[in-house]
């Protein structure tokens, strides 16, 4: 049997294992509430008057998924993550998340930079941790916003796999966003908090339309088209 086959049939009899833990655990359990096989993620827009555009993006995965991206991020196999390994990690994936986040404004494709990001192993079910990453993404507003832009931002990361996927778009102090079809507050606190009422059917958001203007925001709340 060649090396790779063989290392393919661990893994999975490793996940069989800690599925059974999971499914029998009979104590309550921190699992995670949209199920163990779920990629959850959150892109958080916010469009400054002085030109600056802001985007925090945030990846949430589940145990099982989680676990599969362990074992490409413990390059020593010695079953912890060392600050050089996730360094290594982020400096991989995190152009590739990037790429895959396309906002335009007007006629424009916005380029996003790097100013910070952090990756992190909240404790999960069965003995598997979870997989949190978050970027924070920086861009300038093209010249011209001011007088209206047609706007739209997609995330094309994760495609075809299953969760809890969201955009919200936020205006600051001198922008009004309209025509919105993104939501304008984060429902989840960061993907930490998932309303329980929502956890049989999560959103599917991978794109937002909006327009932006020069004006003066309003305070309440808006979703214009679901």
């Amino acid at each position: 049997m060649k090396l790779r086959a063989i290392f393919s049939l661990l893994a999975a009899l490793v996940i069989a294992t800690v599925l059974t833990g999971i499914f029998s655990s009979p104590k309550p359990a921190a699992a995670h509430p949209l199920g163990n096989f779920t990629i959850n993620a959150l892109a958080r827009l916010e469009l400054l008057a002085g030109g600056e555009v802001r985007l925090r993006y945030i990846v949430d995965m589940a145990e099982i998924p989680a676990f599969q991206e362990l074992r490409a991020i413990d390059r020593d196999g010695d079953g912890a993550v060392s600050d050089a390994e996730a360094a290594s990690y982020l400096d991989r994936i995190a152009p590739e998340l990037v790429r895959n986040l396309d906002l335009h404004i007007g006629s424009e494709r916005v380029t996003l930079t790097s100013s910070a990001r952090g990756l992190s192993f909240p404790e999960g079910q069965g003995g598997l941790d979870t997989l949190r990453l978050t970027l924070d993404l920086t861009g300038a507003l093209p010249e011209g916003w001011q007088s209206g832009a047609a706007a739209n931002l997609s995330d094309g990361n994760y495609d075809g796999r299953i969760g809890w996927r969201q955009i919200v778009v936020l205006g600051g102090e001198g922008i009004v966003i309209t025509e919105t079809t993104a939501l304008t507050a984060d429902e989840t606190a960061g993907l930490t908090l998932y309303p329980s009422s929502r956890l049989q059917s999560p959103p599917d958001m991978r794109q937002a339309r909006f327009r932006l203007e020069a004006g003066v925001s309003r305070c309440s709340e808006m979703r214009l088209t679901p």
